[in-house]
């Protein structure tokens, strides 16, 4: 499989051949970018069983629809299927205290 990636606002989706879907987020997880996160990972073109990182390296902030994004769309993916990436020390925090880390992998 080649790569390919396709911008869209706020988010970058590649998939390098190695069955692993990536989704590079920059901004806020407000409710624009979480919409459109949601859209992109429930649009039924991810199997269950694929691994899908969200790179939080560049949101410095997560709001409640950023959350609640997380907590739909980690029941599509089999356990341990979702994986965020890089979240800064707040973010970190915030999905730990939220109780997110039982359903999405926090690296």
């Amino acid at each position: 499989m080649g790569h390919s990636t396709q911008r869209i606002t706020g988010i970058t989706d590649s998939e390098n051949g190695d069955g692993v879907k990536r989704f590079a987020l920059k901004g806020n997880l407000d409710e624009e970018l979480s919409s459109q996160l949601e859209k992109s990972l429930l649009s039924g073109s991810i199997p269950a069983d694929q691994k899908v990182i969200l790179d939080f390296a560049e949101v410095p902030m997560v709001t409640p629809d950023g959350i609640r994004v997380l907590l739909n769309t980690s029941f599509q993916f089999d356990e341990g299927g979702l994986i965020v990436e890089n979240p800064n020390n707040d973010v970190q925090q915030l999905l730990r205290t939220v109780g997110l880390e039982s359903l999405v992998k926090i690296n």
